[in-house]
């Protein structure tokens, strides 16, 4: 049935070919495909295919089409499925591939045509064609699609628009899918951006599509563009456009039971609105000046308010959400403003624009949805860049809005506060008011005005008197405990925020915390309830109303009530509860009641001892008289307690003598307290003597029951026990490290347990176990320290250390020290500063320091290396205390180092007394501190004194003193000592470099006694040859023959290969003819290279090896065989360390240098490997640190390269270096360009025709640079086939900051082609690139985005790109450039032609006008007398005349219609405008702001233009100096930013030959210069504003570094000397002695 379906016959065709195509498509047989491809049917097939179409053959076309469609899939499932005969298919590939080509080039008006009928019987199979025969084989297929197909035919768009079914749309949709999936990144790039219709189309109607293809649409574009690395955020805005966002807001609501779809869809919103690095947000900083426009951003304006945002695509987003008809909706816009806080503000402002107004009472669905958005908004977290950047708030009106929302106004919260409110609005608007004052609490750390931030946010809230009322009829109705409660929360946070000590809230607390004393249980409403008004009662003047502490007849205190309450409380949340509000509630009495030494409080103990029971009456009772008791007579306790037992808390004193009173057994209860307590920490003497004292003779009660409970004896316990219970009872702990400490009173427990184990004399505890339980310690306190004031306290405190820290050497049980040693570690990583600050650890451990002030100098026991552990928390005065009390060397050298870290300075006195009793041992630390000089100098005698005790009691100290103090090494030469001593100092002398007539006299007498000590063993060769090779007189005692012949045959060659050896061959000037010598260096190459390839690291004297080798490489070919050369070269070269270091690179180049003939070196294998090297310096972004790599990197490709340039010159070299140039004028980067211009020059074929395509980063502040990627000039396209014929594989990255860096700085006087290093001034850093200039001109006339080729041959520019990026501007400024002065003239005579040919040329007259002033000067020969400043200064025109709103556009406009030809004596552009406005213009004066804006661009023009002689001639005839010290002189109120300019402008002048010189004597700068000081002095003194003095400090100290720079230009200018008759200097001493 199926072949009569398809049966095609027509009598002008030859069938036979179809008929053997449908019978194909039914077959199997994978032979008679193949058979079918290699056979002419394909041609034929499509011969008939074209006659039908011809013919209008409708039937029959359909037929063939959807044959063919079937056709194709069948060819795309073969090779997909049938892996087993893939040998087979692959013959046959090509030739499909080459029929799938002449359909796409043959036959693409039959493809137009089927599209154009837009039916699905021709439509449809067309589509599934295309998408077969793009997959076929991608590589090849999509980029002939691409460039055969055209995406602007009309149909394509209608394509997309819904019909009487979905068919043709879906299927576009998945075509259109595949074919971008397949596409290279660029193309897909320019597919999606460029077919805005289809685009517009595709998304208009998405919300119809079946689920499947939204899902498949989804996965698309998070794949292929969110998740595209190459896409930049930019790229992906216009992709997914306004449109997009907009429309996918109709979809969050829409399938929500599909999983998959749920899935993917939700990923794709999350990533899009969330990711930094995927989606589309922006990094920005949500509380910057919203005015400011150097904070970058998109302008908007909502509700009256003007904003600049980053994230402008998002809030397009936001305003399409409807967070109140959806939680789906809700969640998204939360999630959004969650990740991308700069939108808060203003799209609260939006709301009350656009969005329904002030949130103003109404019990509708709608206020309610916004509530809770509000609620949810309010509970975000608060930017991370507060608590990561450490940013603080400078203005709180930035912030305010983020805390208290604007539509949430005062007057919307106190109507919804009113009493004709429902219960409902009231709770819902107290609970936004709760939020507020939170997330007020979470941005207070962050403010510098805490008080400020607080009233600004009050200011917009319901006075606390609303609260009160609402909360007194609650209270009075009794009936709605949720709206209480919440009442009672708010009211707690506003005094908290600010107290009020307000009578109202006060009776109402009293009498809500009565009526809770009075209850027999409480509920979990009451608890919070009495929390916030126990909180309220602490923040009042008065605390003592609050008798918390007083029972009656009938009714226990509140504290028992309390305390009963918990007991049968259940879960660790609900006792920490207890626990707190029962601690906040005796807080102020805490101090009397409980023993503040302990970790945990009694109330702990008391909780613990109850475990969920009910507490019974007596109990009950006796707690009431215990609490009432404490309070009533305190201090007969307390000195009970302090005089017989050990300090115990007051309440358990009180407790012991009560308990006599109770007349009932209690054992159990009083047992488990008093165990309890002896785990806080209360003293277990002091209990065990209280029950001794009290118990004992008590009749009724179990005391041996009782002191089982204190005894901490380990014993079986349950089954599945708790913490406190197995790690007091266990025997073993071997199941310890599977347990976890989650509060302190389970530490408590551990720390018990732990100085059990500790104290046992009969077993001792095994090393793992220590190390187990501190490592149990250590995590809780790491995890817990931070945000436990009390924690911290404790273990900062003795009871903590007292458990563990030995007392003295004969306590020090191994336990014990590894225990402490343990604990040390901990700390440290906790952070020294914080626990070395008036701790009293730090006084424990200065104590114990101090109990060793006697021991002998040699007792240095593991107790002694303990304490030396602990010498980071002493401060300067303890250590120099201790230094002057302890003799045990090893703590004096354990205190040197804290000295030598901290850079703490040790009295000369001091040291000498520690330096004379010094033993032998640990000399090291003595060492390290006299080099790194933290002996305290005061004047010659103490360090004569010094240089005494060290020649008296250590002269191997000799040489340490010398490096540290140089000036001693004169002192040192003229005092008598033996020849070892000499040879000490003369070691430092020669380590130093210290050349004098005194040190050369003694080194010459030295240097034969140095021979003689080494022949008698005293020193090593190494020591010996860095004395005689102080100058040619030592090196003359010592001969080569000599060292060679006798020295290196004594101890052999190792020895040679030191920096000293090599340093005196190098100095003897040695003949290299001397086989020696000879048989030496070629050791060193073989030594080198074994060393460069075995070794991971390099010590530092290899380093200077190298370094002395260096000197001795001239004919280094010519004496080591040049394979090991190569050898050595190739081993550096490959190295992924070694060509990272500038040092070993230099050896490189210098090794390569020496070469005499280009056949001795294998140069061509050589700069292969060095290239492709993926460690090569030039692969890395410019940086300060690198610069040296780079450098040296480029000088030795270029002399690789140069060695025979014909033979270099290849392909895969030239992409090499493309990749690693960045078109900067960096000297690496003018080698490269070198190296490529030949190259080009011996291939006859540019890299241009490689690129693909243009990106152009947008102009960045500083701030964002700081967030974004740098990118290099050129990066590779990582294409999947396409071939550089086919489109190109690069793509050029222009950065818009790199050209306004051009504009700016990039002047030179003239052209150098490969400068040297000094010639040429540039940042080594990537983001302060300079472009060079004739590189990026050829880039303009290569860049088919700025310039299009015209049929005739004829350029024609985009001159409004031209502006916006700067490039116009740039191409004038060359002009001042002689080397690229002709290019820039021809690009701006395309420019003119381009703008007098324009459809729109209205639109850019004055751009014409200023093109052809430019061009008339150029062919009147005119320009060539233009100064730099003065071209620089007319280009500066560009961007004005391209914005009518600039505040100079009339005065540039009027400029430019004026002077159709420039003239030198025009001088600087606008300058006359400008400088003579204040009088000449009447519609400005003096006191405009716009002045002073004309005035600061002026400067400005000035400061960056003037950069050469011809600069300062032209500012010095137009009159720009007398100006500029008019400004600065003759204006007492002028801006002071305005003063600055003017003073950076004097600067550049001085960094100018001779210009220094003029403004001395011919423009009296000195005299302005004072009148500058002392104007800026009386105001001073007549300003109180912070801002405005740090503004005039800072003019001081700009005129201070103008007169030190005056200074040192007549200090090496004597004829500004004579000029000034010597009288210059007092001058401008006077000056700065003013502006100090």
């Amino acid at each position: 049935m199926a072949s009569k379906k398809n049966d095609f016959r027509s009598p002008n065709v030859d069938t036979e070919a179809i008929d053997k195509l449908n019978q194909i498509n039914e077959s199997s047989d994978l032979h008679d495909t193949v058979e079918f491809i290699k056979s002419a049917n394909l041609a034929k097939l499509l011969n008939t295919w074209s006659y039908c179409n011809s013919v209008n053959d409708h039937a029959g076309f359909i037929k063939i089409t959807k044959s063919l469609a079937k056709f194709t899939h069948k060819l795309l499932d073969d090779y997909k499925t049938q892996e087993d005969h893939l040998a087979l298919l692959m013959e046959a590939k090509p030739l499909v591939v080459e029929w799938y080509k002449s359909i796409l080039h043959n036959h693409m008006k039959i493809i137009y045509r089927c599209l154009t009928n837009n039916r699905n019987q021709t439509t449809l199979p067309i589509l599934h064609m295309l998408e077969n025969i793009v997959e076929f084989h991608p590589s090849t297929l999509v980029t002939e699609f691409i460039n055969a197909f055209d995406f602007n035919i009309p149909v394509l768009p209608k394509l997309l628009v819904p019909g009487r079914d979905q068919y043709i749309r879906s299927q576009f949709i998945r075509f259109w899918i595949k074919l971008n999936t397949l596409a290279p990144y660029h193309i897909r790039k320019d597919i999606l951006i460029n077919n805005y219709k289809i685009a517009n189309n595709l998304i208009k109607h998405i919300a119809e599509d079946p689920v499947d293809l939204l899902t498949q649409w989804f996965e698309f574009l998070t794949k292929m563009v969110l998740m595209e690395p190459s896409f930049k955020k930019s790229t992906k805005c216009k992709i997914i456009n306004d449109n997009t966002m907009f429309k996918i807001q109709s979809l969050i609501d829409l399938h929500v039971e599909e999983s998959q779809f749920r899935s993917i869809f939700d990923n794709f919103v999350t990533t899009l609105t969330t990711d930094f690095k995927f989606g589309v947000c922006f990094i920005s900083n949500p509380v910057r000046k919203e005015d400011a426009a150097t904070n970058g951003g998109v302008p908007i304006t909502a509700y009256g308010k003007s904003f600049r945002i980053h994230n402008k695509l998002l809030f397009s987003f936001l305003k399409s959400l409807k967070p109140s008809e959806s939680n789906l909706q809700l969640n998204v816009a939360i999630e959004t403003l969650k990740y991308n806080q700069e939108l808060i503000i203003p799209y609260m402002y939006w709301i009350i624009q656009s969005g329904g107004g002030f949130h103003e009472p109404n019990l509708s669905s709608w206020w309610i949805g916004h509530t809770l958005f509000y609620s949810q908004i309010l509970t975000l977290p608060i930017p991370k860049i507060f608590h990561e950047d450490q940013l603080v708030i400078t203005s709180n009106r930035l912030v305010v809005d983020m805390i208290s929302l604007p539509p949430i106004s005062r007057a919307a919260l106190t109507h919804c506060l009113d009493d004709k409110q429902p219960p409902l609005v009231r709770q819902l608007a107290v609970q936004l008011i709760i939020l507020t004052l939170k997330r007020l609490s979470k941005f207070l750390p962050y403010t510098e005005n805490k008080q400020e931030l607080t009233n600004l946010v009050f200011q917009r809230l319901p006075d606390l008197a609303n609260i009160i009322l609402i909360w007194q009829n609650q209270v009075e109705d009794n009936i709605n405990d949720v709206l209480k409660l919440s009442c009672s929360t708010a009211a707690n946070l506003y005094e908290l925020a600010i107290p009020t000590n307000n009578n109202a809230l006060i009776k109402l607390c009293n009498s809500e915390i009565q009526k809770v004393v009075g209850l027999s249980q409480l509920s979990g409403w009451d608890l919070v309830n009495l929390d916030n008004c126990l909180s309220i009662q602490f923040h009042q003047a008065d605390q003592s109303q609050l008798r918390w502490y007083s029972s009656t007849a009938n009714s226990h205190s509140l504290f028992t009530n309390l305390l009963k309450l918990a007991a049968t409380a259940t879960g660790t949340t609900s006792n920490e509860k207890f626990i707190n509000l029962i601690s906040t509630l005796v807080e102020y009495k805490a101090d009397i009641l409980f023993n503040q030494q302990t970790l945990c409080s009694v109330v702990t103990a008391l909780f613990r001892s109850f475990e969920e029971e009910p507490i019974p009456n007596e109990i009950a009772k006796l707690l009431d008289e215990l609490v009432g008791r404490s309070i009533k007579t305190p201090y007969k306790y307390t000195d009970l307690s302090h005089a017989k037992y050990n300090d115990v808390s007051m309440f358990v004193v009180v407790l012991m003598e009560q308990v006599k009173f109770v007349q009932s057994d209690i054992s159990l209860w009083l047992g488990k307290f008093l165990r309890s307590l002896i785990i806080i920490g209360e003293s277990e003497e002091g209990i065990t003597k209280l029950i001794d004292d009290y118990l004992s003779p008590l009749d009724f009660l179990q005391i041996d029951a009782i002191k089982s409970y204190t005894s901490f004896t380990p014993k079986p316990c349950s089954e599945t026990p708790d913490f406190v219970e197995y790690v007091l009872n266990d025997t073993k702990l071997t199941q310890v490290s599977k347990k976890i400490i989650t509060s302190d009173y389970e530490l408590c427990a551990l720390l018990l347990r732990l100085k059990l184990l500790l104290n046992d004399h009969h077993e001792a505890p095994k090393d793992e176990l220590i190390i187990e339980l501190g490592i149990k310690i250590g995590q809780y306190l790491s995890a817990s320290v931070s945000g436990n004031k009390k924690l911290k306290q404790f273990i900062l405190s003795t009871n903590f250390w007292k458990l563990f820290f030995p007392e003295s050497q004969e306590e020090a049980s191994n336990a014990k020290l590894l225990m402490s040693h343990l604990m040390n570690e901990v700390y440290i990583q906790l952070g020294e500063g914080d626990l070395r600050v008036n701790s009293e650890l730090c006084s424990f451990m200065f104590s114990k320091w101090l109990h060793l002030a006697s021991a002998a100098e040699a007792d240095t026991n593991d107790y002694t290396k303990l304490l030396g552990q602990f010498d980071w928390m002493f401060t300067l005065e303890q250590v120099l205390e201790l230094l002057a009390k302890i003799n045990n060397q090893y703590l004096r050298a354990c205190l040197l180092r804290h000295a030598l870290k901290h850079k703490l300075m040790i009295p000369s006195s001091l040291f000498i007394n520690v330096l004379e009793n010094c033993g032998d041992g640990n000399l090291e630390a003595f060492e390290q501190a006299l080099e790194s000089r933290i002996i305290l100098l005061k004047d010659n005698q103490e360090l004569k004194s010094l240089i005494e005790s060290v020649i008296n009691s250590k002269q191997s100290f000799l040489k340490s003193i010398c490096i540290g103090f140089p000036e001693a090494i004169e002192l040192l030469v003229e005092v008598p000592t033996s020849p070892a001593t000499q040879f000490l100092i003369a070691e430092a002398i020669a380590t130093k470099k210290v050349v004098t007539p005194r040190t050369s006299c003694y080194m010459e007498d030295i240097a034969s006694k140095a021979i003689q000590l080494y022949e008698q063993d005293s020193i090593n060769l190494k020591q010996l040859l860095e004395v005689v090779s102080y100058n040619e007189t030592t090196r003359a005692v010592l001969s080569v023959d000599t060292v060679f012949n006798t020295y290196i045959d004594k101890i052999g060659y190792k020895y040679c290969f030191t920096p000293e050896f090599a340093q005196f061959i190098s100095l003897k000037n040695c003949n290299d003819n001397d086989s020696q010598v000879r048989t030496w260096k070629h050791k060193c190459m073989l030594y080198i290279t074994k060393k460069f390839a075995e070794s991971e690291t390099l010590l530092e004297s290899f380093d200077r090896f190298l370094l002395a080798i260096r000197c001795q490489l001239n004919d280094i070919w010519d004496i080591v065989p040049t394979n090991i050369l190569n050898t050595q070269l190739e081993v550096i070269l490959r190295h992924s360390k070694w060509v990272q270091n500038e040092h070993y690179l230099r050896y490189v180049f210098d090794i390569i240098s020496s070469t005499t003939s280009k056949k001795q070196i294998d140069f061509v294998k050589l700069l292969q490997i060095f290239v492709n090297n993926e460690a090569n310096g030039l692969n890395d972004l410019p940086l300060e640190s690198n610069f040296e790599c780079r450098f040296v990197s480029a000088d030795i490709i270029g002399k690789l390269f140069r060695y025979d340039d014909s033979k270099n010159a290849t392909e895969l070299l030239q992409e090499n270096l493309l990749l690693k140039y960045l078109g900067s004028v960096r000297y690496e980067d003018l080698v490269l360009k070198e190296i490529l211009k030949k190259i080009e020059s011996k291939l006859s074929r540019s890299w241009m025709i490689m690129v693909s395509n243009w990106e152009f980063s947008e102009l960045l502040s500083s701030s964002d640079l700081e967030l974004v990627t740098m990118e290099r000039l050129l990066q590779k396209i990582s294409t999947s086939g396409a071939t550089a014929g086919a489109g190109g594989s690069y793509v050029v990255n222009l950065n818009k900051n790199f050209v306004i860096n051009t504009i700016n700085y990039g002047k030179f006087d003239k052209n150098l082609a490969v400068p040297e290093i000094n010639e040429i001034q540039v940042s080594h850093s990537y983001d302060t690139t300079v472009y060079d200039r004739e590189f990026l001109l050829m880039l303009i006339l290569n860049n088919e985005e700025l310039v299009r080729i015209e049929d005739d041959n004829a350029l024609k520019f985009d001159v409004g790109k031209l502006i916006d990026s700067g490039i116009l501007q740039f191409i004038v400024t060359c002009l001042s450039d002689p080397s690229v002065k002709t290019i820039a003239i021809s690009i701006l005579s395309g420019v003119l032609r381009s703008l007098t040919e324009a459809e729109d040329k209205h639109k850019n007259n004055i751009i014409q006008v200023y093109v052809a002033n430019i061009l008339n000067t150029v062919k009147k020969n005119q320009f060539e007398l233009l100064a730099p400043v003065a071209v620089f200064a007319y280009a500066s025109l560009i961007p004005i005349l391209a914005n009518p709103a600039h505040f100079l556009y009339e005065k540039s406009f009027r400029y430019v219609l004026s002077n159709p030809t420039l003239k030198a004596s025009n001088g600087i552009a606008l300058f006359h405008s400008i400088s003579t406005a204040s009088t000449n213009d009447s519609e400005l004066s003096e006191n405009d702001e716009s002045y002073y804006r004309q005035l600061t661009w002026l400067l400005q023009i000035l400061n960056t233009g003037t950069s050469t002689t011809t600069d300062v001639s032209l500012v010095q005839k137009t009159g720009v100096l007398e100006w500029a010290l008019n400004v600065l002189t003759n204006n007492e109120y002028i801006q002071s930013n305005i003063i600055a300019e003017a003073l950076k402008l004097l600067a550049t002048l001085q960094s100018i030959d001779y210009a220094g010189d003029l403004l001395v004597t011919r423009f009296a700068i000195t005299t302005s210069l004072n009148q500058l000081v002392s104007n800026t002095n009386l105001r001073i003194q007549l300003t109180t504003n912070e801002r405005e003095l740090a503004s005039l400090h800072q003019i001081k100290l700009n005129v201070d570094q103008l007169i030190a720079r005056f200074a040192l230009i007549t200090k090496n200018s004597h004829r500004l000397s004579h000029w000034a008759s010597k009288d210059l200097p007092h001058a401008l001493k006077r000056i700065h002695t003013e502006a100090n």
